[in-house]
C-alpha cells in the first residue's frame, strides 16, 4: 500500500478518535477531548526497537480535523502532492471507526494521552516493507 494510502487511512482514524464516543453518558468528556485539529508529529516503527521517525523524514505529513458532527476532513501530503479524504467517524472499545466518503472503513486501536493521539497501524516504509508502526498526532 502506498505511504500516501497509509497516511489518509491514519488521519481518517484520528477523525474518528477525536469526535466519537460510544459512551451512553453525554457528559463523557473523551469525545469532546478528541474533536479538534490533529496534526502528524511522530512515527514510531514499533517493530524495529520503537525508533522514532518525524514524518519529514520519510516525506509526508498530515492533519485531521474531527468535528463534533461525527464527520472528519483528513489531509496527508507526500511526494505526489496533496490528498484530502472525508467522512464520518465512531469510537467503540478503544478503537476508532472511520468510514471514508468513498465507503471504504478502516478501525484502528488508539489511546489519547493529554494533546497526544496514537494510533496503531501497518505503514509500508520503503526499503523496510510493511511494518507495524505507532502513529502520533498532537492536537492543535
Amino acid at each position: 500500500m502506498k505511504i500516501s494510502k497509509i497516511l489518509s487511512l491514519l488521519l481518517i482514524a484520528l477523525l474518528i478518535l477525536t469526535g466519537c464516543s460510544k459512551d451512553d453518558n453525554p457528559s463523557s468528556s473523551e469525545g469532546d477531548n478528541l474533536v479538534g485539529t490533529w496534526v502528524l508529529t511522530k512515527i514510531i516503527l514499533t517493530s524495529l526497537g520503537n525508533t522514532e521517525l518525524n514524518p519529514q523524514q520519510v516525506g509526508f505529513s498530515g492533519t485531521i480535523i474531527m468535528r463534533s458532527d461525527r464527520t472528519f476532513s483528513a489531509t496527508f501530503t507526500d511526494a505526489n502532492g496533496p490528498r484530502t479524504d472525508t467522512g464520518t467517524w465512531s469510537v467503540s472499545n478503544g478503537k476508532i471507526s472511520m468510514k471514508s466518503s468513498s465507503g471504504e472503513t478502516q478501525v484502528w486501536p488508539f489511546g489519547i494521552t493529554g494533546n497526544k493521539l496514537t494510533i496503531e497501524t501497518n505503514l509500508e516504509i520503503p526499503n523496510l516493507g510493511n511494518i507495524p508502526v505507532r502513529l502520533e498526532f498532537t492536537k492543535q
